[in-house]
């Protein structure tokens, strides 16, 4: 069991949606965690991954920050042209890189600078 989660759920302005993240832990290595395609911050858990990593979670070894895909608007929408999927795309690495990584540098109480990224 991990000790300490946060739910987290912001609007986006580059996504312009309202989009949700999870943190696990209270200090450590900020590791990033993407979903599977189309999936959802809450699969880490749902799939037992967090129960895997729980010792590193607790002793303080890394943090966890487990964000949402938009896969379903972008490169899996395959209703909408390629060109729209891309920039819909470029939508959510803009979310990443302006939210997002602001967003853990702000959390981190442990290391900062670079962090791990993962997932499927």
């Amino acid at each position: 069991m991990i000790v300490r989660v946060e739910y987290r759920k912001w609007f986006s302005p580059n996504l312009h949606q309202d989009m949700e993240l999870k943190v696990y832990g209270h200090y450590g290595k900020p590791v990033l965690v993407f979903p599977c395609a189309g999936g959802s911050f809450h699969e880490f858990e749902d799939l037992k991954m967090a129960d895997a990593v729980a010792s590193f979670i607790n002793e303080g070894r890394i943090k966890v920050f487990t964000v949402d895909s938009v896969d379903n608007q972008s490169w899996l929408n395959h209703n909408s042209h390629s060109g729209d999927r891309a920039n819909r795309h470029n939508d959510y690495d803009r979310y990443l890189t302006q939210e997002v990584v602001p967003f853990i540098h702000d959390k981190v109480n442990g290391p900062r600078g670079i962090f791990i990224d993962g997932g499927c």
